[in-house]
């Protein structure tokens, strides 16, 4: 494997960018802003930021196949699209590490598995898609889209671990379908402002004393699981 410390080290990139081919990258006290291009990193890349702050404008930020990717106090800003694919063995880890995601998409496919600690989720204009074998686990942190959706579908996995783990939706859509399964513990919320809480197919709702506000219409069809 490849590797590359970079400490103190700001990175400007004008196009793409691209972390692949069993390369290892730290970059500490860094900074990484990709400009109308696409950040992406796979083929057994594995890529640990810490202290810094990453941003993609007008571009994309995607990664696939073997991927483990680490943000420690390390905000991760993308005006455009944000994707996550992997494989079982890939890792996606956030900590103190803030997710914002302007005018775009947050999307995982595959077996893309996404952990974030104290690692507050925003989406503006934009919707959270999680499908085929994909999860998000979240503790202590709030998760809020405005102006857009949250569909969970396929085989996924939404579980919040902890009360101050909340989902906030405003003027969109919370929906579940296939086997999807929700896992939330008691004192979470969910808050859903002009827009629908959609339960499809064989979902399993699993939380207990979870605070639920749909301003909207609540559907429910084949639910399996306990609420």
């Amino acid at each position: 494997r490849r590797s590359s410390d970079l400490d103190n080290v700001d990175t400007f990139v004008q196009g793409n960018a691209e972390i692949t081919d069993n390369a290892s990258l730290q970059m500490i006290n860094s900074d990484v802003e990709v400009n109308l291009g696409t950040f992406s990193t796979n083929l057994n890349a594995s890529v640990t930021f810490t202290d810094g702050a990453v941003s993609v404008i007008n571009g994309t930020f995607s990664t696939s196949d073997n991927v483990d990717m680490q943000f420690f106090n390390t905000p991760l800003a993308v005006q455009g699209d944000v994707i996550f694919n992997g494989t079982l063995a890939s890792n996606y880890y956030f900590e103190d590490s803030a997710i914002t995601v302007d005018d775009g998409l947050l999307q995982a496919n595959e077996f893309a598995c996404i952990s974030i600690l104290r690692s507050p989720i925003t989406v503006n204009s934009g919707d959270i898609d999680f499908n085929d074998d994909s999860c998000l686990r979240v503790e202590d942190a709030p998760v809020v889209v405005n102006s857009g959706s949250v569909v969970f579908s396929d085989t996924t996995l939404l579980n919040f671990t902890t009360p101050v783990s909340t989902l906030t939706v405003n003027d969109g859509n919370f929906e579940l379908y296939d086997t999807t399964e929700f896992i939330a513990v008691p004192g979470s919320s969910i808050d859903i402002f002009g827009g629908n809480f959609l339960v499809n197919d064989d979902v399993a709702l699993n939380f207990d004393n979870v605070d639920t506000y749909v301003q909207g219409n609540r559907s429910e069809e084949r639910r399996v699981g306990k609420e």
